[in-house]
């Protein structure tokens, strides 16, 4: 009896360890090719806190094909179309739920934080700059 006990409590431990979901974490999810959806951009005057006085709030529907890929070296391309050629211009990591890229042609991390839900991925950052506007950006993209 003892041991017919056990062998129900073993196999109900292999049967609950085998229902766990296998979400691949957000460093493997964002491996591959992910396409524009849209683009939301905020524009606020002032760039330390708090900024509150909104310049311009647009929502840009992308319909050229721009893409950003990440390869799984760390590497990645973008494809913008007033550049007409994808280059291979930017390095990637992922830390979390925040990627940390750096554009070569801007040379300065930028981090995103990320949420990957299947086949879309929102992406949102904060960034100010010299000019005394800080910008809010928010992307919507779907492999």
């Amino acid at each position: 009896m003892i041991k017919k006990t056990v062998l129900v409590f073993i196999a109900a431990i292999a049967l609950l360890a085998g229902c766990k979901k296998n979400n691949p974490s957000p460093a493997v999810a964002i491996i591959g090719k992910w396409y524009y959806s849209s683009i939301r951009v905020q524009t606020f005057l002032g760039n330390t806190p708090p900024v509150t006085d909104l310049v311009s709030d647009t929502t840009y529907t992308v319909l050229n094909g721009e893409f950003i890929q990440f390869n799984s070296d760390g590497t990645g391309l973008t494809y913008v179309s007033t550049r007409n050629t994808p280059d291979m211009d930017l390095t990637w990591s992922v830390t979390g739920n925040q990627e940390t890229e750096t554009d070569a042609n801007i040379g300065v991390p930028m981090v995103y934080t990320i949420n990957i839900n299947g086949s879309t991925m929102t992406r949102h950052i904060e960034y100010g700059l010299l000019n005394g506007y800080t910008y809010i950006d928010d992307d919507v993209m779907h492999k």
